[in-house]
């Protein structure tokens, strides 16, 4: 009991700041995850942008390759051999994002599966 009672504060504790964070965060269009993806390493959120922005790269990815091994008719890219890193790939998604402002307002998922698809086609 003093155990559930202590697990229940801590949580209680812990529920404003992740309310914050999910507020501060909400990915919607590919303008929501440049500004994500682009944070500099100076800036105060640096640490929890950063890795909000590759866990959301990460996440679309590992739902693509999911979906692409039950039904490969829908496969929009392939990951290479050597697989890019994170880094790499989110330089490369905001490089290309600059050349293709139009993506901006498009959902985010939609415009980094564009990217991938264009810049990790299957062969």
């Amino acid at each position: 009991m003093r155990y559930m009672i202590a697990f229940l504060i801590a949580a209680a504790m812990a529920a404003p700041a992740s309310a914050q964070l999910e507020q501060h965060y909400s990915v919607d269009t590919a303008a929501d995850l440049v500004a994500l993806c682009s944070v500099e390493p100076g800036d105060e959120t640096y640490v929890a942008a950063i890795n909000f922005c590759h866990g959301y790269g990460h996440g679309a990815v590992q739902y693509h390759l999911i979906q692409a091994a039950a039904m490969p008719e829908l496969r929009v890219f392939c990951v290479p051999d050597p697989a890019p890193t994170r880094a790499e790939v989110r330089r490369g998604f905001l490089s290309w994002i600059e050349t293709n402002p139009d993506y901006l307002t498009v959902e985010a998922l939609d415009a980094l599966f564009t990217y991938l698809g264009r810049t990790y086609p299957c062969p």
